[in-house]
């Protein structure tokens, strides 16, 4: 049993999205591990930011990336996986939303 659990612990572990709502300007950050990559989608009250950056930041690095029409970038989990992360996003009005995860690598499960 006991061989059967962990790995269905660990594949609804990586298929979960984490949301997070920054107060007031309903700003989201959608987690998503998809084997070589990992995808961000970022959203303000339900709708997909577009052309807006988004900082990932680690331990010892910081890059900015720009989302695409629906409002998602791509990381690969060549360079980020099986580390943690700030994610940190500037909406219209100027305030800033920040969600910290874990970017996890698909392949962890086996």
């Amino acid at each position: 049993m006991k061989k059967i659990l962990l790995p269905i612990v660990a594949l609804a572990a990586m298929t979960s999205t984490f949301a997070f709502a920054a107060g007031a300007n309903d700003i989201n950050f959608q987690v998503i591990p998809m084997g070589q990559y990992t995808n961000v989608t970022v959203s303000e009250n339900g709708q997909a930011l577009a052309n807006t950056p988004v900082t990932v930041a680690g331990k010892q690095t910081s890059k900015t990336y720009t989302t695409d029409s629906n409002g998602t970038v791509y990381l690969s989990n060549i360079t980020h996986a099986n580390k943690q992360y700030t994610l940190k996003v500037q909406d219209s009005s100027g305030q800033t939303a920040t969600q910290t995860t874990f970017i996890r690598a698909v392949s962890d499960a086996s």
